[in-house]
C-alpha cells in the first residue's frame, strides 16, 4: 500500500506495478513463486519445443519419456534433497528446469560432455563417497534436509540418471556411456556437497 501510494502521488501512469516486486513475507513470497512460474512455464515450454523441433521422431520420443522422469526427479529432489529453510520447492524446481533448458542449447551447439574412463572413475567415486558420507557422516539433519530425505532423493536421482544415458545415445551418439556417467556423478556430487559440512 506504501509503494502504491507513493506511485499515485508522483502521477505514475505505468500498468507494470506487482505486488510480488514489493512482497516480503514469507506466504507472500511462497505466492509469488507460484505466480512467477505460470508465466515462466508457458515461456520454458515454448522454448523446449522450438529447441526439439527439428529432432528426429524417435528423438522427440526419448526425450519426451526422458523429461517425465527428469519432472519426477525435480520435484523430489526440491521436497527431499535442498534446505528449504531459505527457499520453496517451487523455486528449486524451477531452477531445475531452466538448468536443463540452458544445458539442452549447449548440447545442441555441440558443447558435449567429453570424460575419459580416469575421470569417470573418480567422478563415480566422488559421488558415492558424499552420498556415504550423508547417510553414515556425524550429522544426520541439515535444515529441513534428513539422511532419510537424502536418501530418497538419491533413489529418484539413480532413475534419473539412466534416463539421461538412455536419452544421450539416442540423441548424441558421440558421446559415450562413461562421459554420460561421469557427467551426470560430478554434477550429483555438487548438489551433496552442501552436506558435507
Amino acid at each position: 500500500m506504501y509503494q502504491l501510494n507513493r506511485l499515485k502521488k508522483q502521477n505514475w501512469d505505468g500498468d507494470g506495478f506487482s505486488v510480488c516486486d514489493h512482497s516480503s513475507g514469507r506466504e507472500m513470497y511462497e505466492q509469488c513463486a507460484i505466480l512467477t512460474e505460470r508465466f515462466d512455464k508457458v515461456e520454458r515450454e515454448q522454448k523446449f519445443d522450438e529447441l526439439i523441433s527439428a529432432w528426429k521422431p524417435a528423438e522427440k520420443k526419448a526425450f519426451r519419456t526422458f523429461m517425465e522422469e527428469a519432472n519426477r526427479f525435480y520435484a523430489v529432489q526440491a521436497k527431499n534433497g535442498v534446505n528449504l529453510e531459505g527457499t520453496f520447492e517451487i523455486q528449486e524446481e524451477i531452477f531445475f528446469k531452466r538448468n536443463l533448458l540452458s544445458t539442452l542449447e549447449a548440447f545442441e551447439r555441440g558443447e558435449l560432455p567429453k570424460y575419459s574412463a580416469e575421470e569417470f572413475q573418480r567422478a563415480e567415486a566422488a559421488e558415492s563417497a558424499a552420498y556415504e558420507h550423508t547417510q553414515t557422516g556425524s550429522v544426520a539433519q541439515w535444515g529441513t534436509v534428513t539422511r532419510q530425505s537424502v536418501q530418497r532423493s538419491e533413489e529418484e536421482w539413480r532413475r534419473y540418471r539412466g534416463a539421461w544415458i538412455t536419452f544421450g545415445r539416442l540423441k548424441y551418439p558421440s558421446v559415450t556411456e562413461q562421459s554420460w556417467k561421469a557427467w551426470l556423478d560430478t554434477d550429483r556430487t555438487v548438489m551433496l556437497s552442501r552436506f558435507l559440512h
